[in-house]
């Protein structure tokens, strides 16, 4: 048993769960490992009750008799934290999201949300800037 096999059954668990309300899936290998879930309709939800929605599932792999075994032995949980987000909240460009897109693996992403080569304009505190990278030349952007 491995961290990435736990991850991988969390992962499953979510994507039965939600089914066309998960939008996207990133993971960001680092310690702790970083899960970014988008999800439909959760802007209403405060971030303490999505915590608990991942808490949820965390827990549910890790009562499995397979990882109770595997967390004797390492003598602690899978170091994992879930960070479930709205579609619109992705395009509020956090820096944990973009550091997740940049240097993490997009695992699910049918409907590209997470897909960087489209943003052009960037928001961050109220200041709009613009990606000269991702710009063709005479190509017109509202800001």
């Amino acid at each position: 048993m491995s961290f990435s096999k736990f991850i991988a059954d969390v992962s499953e668990s979510v994507f039965d769960h939600y089914g066309d309300k998960l939008k996207a899936l990133a993971i960001f290998p680092s310690d702790p490992i970083l899960m970014l879930i988008i999800l439909e309709d959760v802007d209403s939800i405060s971030f303490l009750a999505r915590g608990q929605i991942f808490n949820h599932f965390y827990k549910k792999q890790r009562n499995k008799t397979e990882y109770r075994k595997f967390i004797v032995d390492n003598q602690s949980d899978p170091p994992v934290i879930g960070l479930i987000l709205s579609p619109g909240e992705v395009g509020h460009f956090y820096p944990i999201v973009i550091s997740t897109i940049t240097f993490g693996y997009v695992v699910y992403d049918p409907d590209k949300i997470l897909d960087i080569k489209n943003w052009k304009a960037i928001e961050d505190m109220g200041i709009k800037f613009i990606d000269l990278k991702n710009i063709k030349k005479g190509e017109v952007l509202e800001l």
